[in-house]
């Protein structure tokens, strides 16, 4: 390859959009018992469901890297953003972002 064997950034992206419809990568986190009391000692837990739908170890909704930057969460605030959707309060996370 030109570019020494690299995939490109947009290509690797397709890829694996391509790979997540079709079911084939499965994005699973566990933590032990030291490694939630480290995240929850830290900070690094931003969001808690009030109904856990699935399960997840500490009604964990949302976490945060050590710098803050950086978010993974479960929950989908894009599917609650709009009155006519049933509810908006996922616009209040969304909104956040810019700020």
């Amino acid at each position: 390859m030109a570019n020494g064997g690299r995939v490109p950034v947009w290509d690797a992206a397709v890829r694996l959009l391509h790979w997540l419809l079709a079911g084939l990568v499965l994005f699973d986190y566990f933590i032990d018992d030291e490694g939630l009391k480290r995240l929850e000692g830290e900070g690094q837990v931003v969001f808690r469901y009030l109904q856990n739908p699935n399960g997840s170890r500490a009604d964990i909704a949302g976490i945060v890297n050590s710098s803050g930057n950086v978010l993974g969460m479960m929950p989908h605030p894009e599917r609650n953003a709009e009155p006519l959707l049933g509810n908006a309060d996922g616009r209040r996370v969304l909104a956040s972002f810019l700020h």
